[in-house]
Formats: C-alpha cells, structure tokens, sequence
C-alpha cells in the first residue's frame, strides 16, 4: 500500500466513523445490490438517503474480471466514499464458482481478503447459494472439503484483520458446526434475519444461540415489503439483537416497491424508530 493510498483509506474510515451517529446510534447500511449501482456513484444516492455506508459487490457483469481486485479501483471508490461521507461497510465475495466445490473460489476469497482490508472494511460476506448451497452438513466429503478450505483462509483473514461471514440457509445449530470445525474467529456468521425466517428457522432463539461473538453482521429485510409491512415482527428482531449486545452494522438487504430513495428512507425511518438503541 502507497503512502497516497494510506491516506485515502485514513479518511474514509474517518468519514464512517462521523457518519455512526445518523441514526440513533446505530451504523445502518446498504447492499450496492439493492441500490442497483456497482458504481462509486453509489455512495452519492447512499449520501441522499441518509445511510451511513453501503456493502459493496460486484454486477453480473464483472464476474469473471473482478477489478474490484485492482489498487487504482480500489483508490476510486475510497475517494467516492470520503467526498460522500458515506463508509465502506464491507464486500462480497460474489462469484460464479461454488467455495464448497470449486478451488479457484478459494482463491479469488483469498484475494478478496486483501480487497476488503485494503478498503479498509472489516467484512466479507460469503455467499452460499444456488450451486454453491450449503443443504447439509452432515454430507461428509462436502463438509470435510469447506472446512479444509476455511482453515486455510481463516489465520489469513485474521492476520489481515477482515471477518469471513458465511451467509446461507442452515440452521444456527448447522453453522455452528462448520464455526467449531474451523476454530477461527475471523470465521463467522452472516445472519439474514429473512432468510432464516423464509427457511422456517427460529430467529428469535437463533440470535442468542449465537450471540455477537459468532454474528459479524446483520442482513435486516422482510421479503419485498417495506420493514414493518411483512410476516416479520421486526420489533422483536431488534430486542434480540439488542439483547446480545451487538454494536455492529445493521445492514438493508430491502427491495424498493415504488422508489429507490423514498422507499429506502421509509425504511430507515422505521429503523430509526423500531431499532432504538435505548
């Protein structure tokens, strides 16, 4: 890292921190994904609404290039954050190919860890879905195969300072398992509240069972409804993490029905309201 670069990521970590105080004391995010822009410009409509980061990925079209990886990318979305005022919240290690199956994924996990860190965010969220599904841990070989890998990848995540977080359909008991198996805490869960509610799991005792040492990060949503309009009793939610003592970033996996930024700002006014820390 050159001394330019240093000083760009000092002052975007200074602007995430400014921004922590926008609402109640919570750090409130958002998807890139959902605010349909993989572009620095995100952070300006991020800037609009009035969130304090945005968690970066990668569009369909950048799947196999991944600039992402590439020094002088990295120096424009940090600048585009600083000037915005918005932070980084952390990436997404979206790619085609299955980490469970497929060893160039570990690779391309492998240098996501030095993306995120050099972004200066603490957070990958590593996605298991479609191909790449995680349906059961008690399918050996597949299971003796990803924790092979994460063992690997694990030191190197925590020697960098970044947190893997495993995001999927299994239980907490499941993803218990994998964590125990790898014996990294640079390992972790990221934990989809509606996710886990769509796949029939008991979210209200799940957070707690894994408590804020095994939760890097929360995904809040509520299928394609505004927070509060769904089958989630979102009031609920925030007392669980709220009683775990999570201090972390809440972050917006939400749809807009009608409009990006008023649909958006909707929802951050409810969790505002609903995700209080007092």
């Amino acid at each position: 890292m050159n001394r330019r670069h240093f000083l760009e990521l000092g002052a975007g970590v200074a602007a995430g921190l400014a921004a922590q105080g926008r609402n109640g004391g919570w750090k409130v995010g958002m998807c890139c994904w959902n605010m349909r822009d993989f572009e620095p410009s995100v952070f300006d409509t991020a800037a609009k609404i009035g969130l304090d980061g945005v968690q970066l990925g990668i569009s369909n079209t950048d799947q196999e290039t991944l600039k992402l990886r590439r020094p002088e990318v990295q120096r424009e979305y940090i600048a585009a954050a600083k000037r915005a005022g918005v932070a980084i919240v952390g990436t997404a290690c979206q790619f085609r190919r299955p980490l469970k199956s497929e060893p160039v994924a570990a690779l391309v996990l492998h240098d996501w860890i030095e993306v995120t860190r050099s972004l200066g965010a603490k957070v990958i969220l590593v996605p298991f879905f479609g191909k790449g599904n995680l349906v059961d841990v008690n399918v050996k070989e597949e299971f003796d195969r990803l924790v092979a890998v994460l063992r690997e990848l694990g030191p190197r995540a925590e020697k960098a300072g970044v947190i893997l977080g495993l995001e999927n359909t299994l239980s907490a008991v499941d993803n218990r398992k994998i964590l125990d198996a790898v014996g990294s805490p640079a390992v972790q869960v990221y934990y989809d509240v509606g996710n886990s509610t769509n796949n029939g799991h008991p979210v209200l005792e799940e957070i707690p069972a894994l408590g804020k040492e095994r939760i890097c990060e929360f995904h809040i949503k509520d299928g394609r409804n505004l927070l509060g309009q769904g089958k989630i009793d979102m009031p609920a939610i925030a007392q669980a993490i709220r009683s775990i003592g999570y201090e972390k970033w809440l972050v917006l996996e939400t749809s807009s029905p009608t409009d990006l930024v008023a649909d958006t700002r909707t929802n951050l006014e409810y969790m505002r309201r609903v995700f209080t820390r007092s």
